[in-house]
C-alpha cells in the first residue's frame, strides 16, 4: 500500500520487553453489548494508516489528518 520504494528495516532487538507482544484488543463485548462493528475493514484501515503516516513524515498537520480521520471513520466513510 505504500507504493514504489517502500522498504524496512527491522530494528536490533536488545531485549526490551515490548509491550505489543503482551497488548490484545478484543472487541467482544462491544459487539455482544452494544452492537457495536467496525465502519472500516482490515484494508480500509491500513490504507488509513499509511496516508496518515506518509503525511507525518512530509511534515503535514497530522492533527488535522487525525481529526479528519477519526470524522470519516465516525460517518463510516472511506
Amino acid at each position: 500500500m505504500w507504493g514504489d520504494g517502500a522498504t524496512y528495516k527491522v530494528a536490533s532487538d536488545s531485549g526490551a520487553v515490548h509491550e505489543a507482544t503482551y497488548l490484545k484488543l478484543d472487541c467482544s463485548k462491544a459487539k455482544a453489548c452494544l452492537g457495536w462493528h467496525p465502519n472500516w475493514g482490515l484494508n480500509e484501515a491500513l490504507e488509513k494508516i499509511v496516508e496518515w503516516n506518509k503525511a507525518y513524515a512530509a511534515d503535514r498537520d497530522a492533527r488535522r489528518i487525525t481529526l479528519e480521520q477519526i470524522g470519516a471513520y465516525e460517518r463510516g466513510l472511506g
